[in-house]
Parts: structure tokens; sequence; C-alpha cells
């Protein structure tokens, strides 16, 4: 026979009489505890914990990106204003008598300014399309996030749901444990009193 780490010389002789086997009563002690510890709430934890934590950076870092790229258009947009601000106010000409060269300088200065204006321009377009693909960047970071939100959700409610299905089912059996000793422990007596 084998006694499964349970020394029968420890065990009172009486118990065996009861029907009382350490094996059986062992295992379901163990089934009774797992239960228990069901029932009592073990704490929630996400299985994807680091996964959630990992998506929250990248859409932090997705969202500071996209604040910067924002900030760095508006700015442009205040440097193609300036630009195009200077284009207006330069003077057409001088005014009385102009030779050749103020011509030319007018003129140079001019384009230089339309150079400049020009450049403003096409790096404000190249702005607006950094900003356009920052906000498509953390318009996907942010779905991810979001998603792993709706799985832990998702996972809560099922770990509240398994608790409430092992709380019940500890219930029953301790009502059914209960029901099945009252019924052991009940002996009709043979001289019911009759009236």
């Amino acid at each position: 026979m084998k006694n499964h780490g349970v020394q029968p010389s420890v065990l009172p002789a009486n118990l065996f009489w009861r029907g009382f086997c350490p094996v059986r009563t062992g295992r379901i002690n163990r089934l009774k505890q797992g239960l228990y510890d069901r029932m009592k709430g073990k704490k929630f934890r996400f299985s994807l914990e680091s996964v959630l934590k990992l998506r929250r950076y990248e859409t932090e870092r997705a969202r500071q990106h996209f604040g910067q790229v924002v900030q760095a258009r508006q700015e442009q947009e205040a440097v193609v204003l300036r630009m195009a601000q200077r284009l207006i106010d330069l003077p057409e000409s001088d005014r009385g008598p102009v030779d050749s060269a103020t011509l030319q300088r007018h003129d140079a200065f001019r384009q230089d300014a339309q150079r400049q204006y020009d450049q403003a321009c096409s790096e404000l377009a190249s702005c607006r399309q950094r900003e356009g693909e920052a906000r498509q960047r953390l318009r996907q970071k942010h779905g991810a996030e979001e998603s792993m939100h709706r799985l832990h959700e998702r996972e809560a409610i099922d770990h509240k749901k398994a608790q409430q299905d092992a709380e019940g089912a500890f219930l029953d059996e301790q009502a059914a444990s209960g029901y099945f000793r009252k019924q052991r422990g009940y002996r009709p007596s043979s001289g019911h009193p009759s009236s």
C-alpha cells in the first residue's frame, strides 16, 4: 500500500474506521483549497501587461512627435507670412531718377526675397506632409493601444466571470457536502412515536 507521504503511525486508528482515506482526503482538500483561492479572488493580472505598456509608450512618443511637427509647421507658416509681407513692402522703385545699377540692385533684392519666399513655401509644404505622416502614425499607435485596452477589459471581465463561477461552484460543493453530511448523520430510530 502506498502511503503518499502520510505516515500511518501518525494518524489515529479510529479515523480508518470512519472511512478516512488520506490520499482521497488530500485530493479533496487541495481541490477545496483551489476553489477557495479562486473564490476569495486572486488579483487580476493582464497577460499582456508589458505589451500594453509598450503600446502606451509608443502612443505617447507619437503624440510628442506630432506636437513637435505641428509646432514646426506653425513656425514655418509664420515665416511664410513674414516673407510675403516683405515682398509686399518692397518698394517698386526709388523716387526720383533711377539709374540701371539701382534698378539691378532692386531687381536682385526682389528676386532674392522671392527666392526666400519660395523656399519658405516649399518648406511649409514639406512640414504639412510631415504633419500628415505624424498624424497617421499617431492614429496607428493610438489604435493599437486601444485594441490592447479592449483586450485588457475583456480579460478582466473573463477573470471576474471565472471568479464568480468558482465561487458558485465552491458554494454549491459546500451546500452539497453539508447536505450529504446531514443525510449520513441522520439515522431514523426504530421507535417512532405513533400518534
